[in-house]
Parts: C-alpha cells; structure tokens; sequence
C-alpha cells in the first residue's frame, strides 16, 4: 500500500514516537524504515532500526511526564511536508 507523506509522517509519530508498546512499535519501524535508517536530529545522529527504537523510547519518556495534549498540524507543498508537533500540557484555546 502507498502512503501519502502526510500519512507516513502521522505514522512515525503517532506509532513510533508515541508508542507504548515496545512491539508493535519496533514492527512499525521495521514497516517504515530500512534496517541502516540514518536518523539526524539537532545534536546527534541516530544509525540503525535498533537505536531509533531506543530513542523512540527515550524521547517517549522525556515527554512523557506532564504530557496530555499531543497536537500535529501539517504542512504540505509540491517540494516538501512537514509536522510540527507539541507536547505537553493543554494551553487553553480562545
């Protein structure tokens, strides 16, 4: 099946990122990732399925405390797409 970018970046974070169950979390990157995924981030470069499972599950738990609003808008253009996402405590909405 194709998934459109959008799809795929809910995907990653809604069922790596955010996933609870070590399982079903390391069959998602398996579905979604080859097994050399080059994972990049500000301050450091993430190499394997294996050690983006293990940084799933550290950025899971550095969010996790206080956490009980997730928000994903989207962006999407002919060249690229891109998610924002913000955790933490519900801000109220006027």
């Amino acid at each position: 099946m194709t998934r459109s970018p959008a799809d795929l970046m809910r995907v990653n974070l809604l069922e790596v990122f955010n996933e609870p169950d070590s399982g079903r979390r390391a069959e998602v990157i398996a579905e979604n990732y080859a097994e050399d995924v080059v994972w990049h981030e500000p301050d450091r470069i993430i190499r394997g399925r294996k050690d983006l499972e293990r940084r799933a599950v550290e950025l899971r738990d550095e969010t996790r405390a206080g956490s009980s609003d997730l928000q994903v808008p989207h962006r999407s253009s002919t060249t690229s797409d891109t998610s924002a996402f913000s955790t933490g405590r519900p801000t109220s909405r006027r």
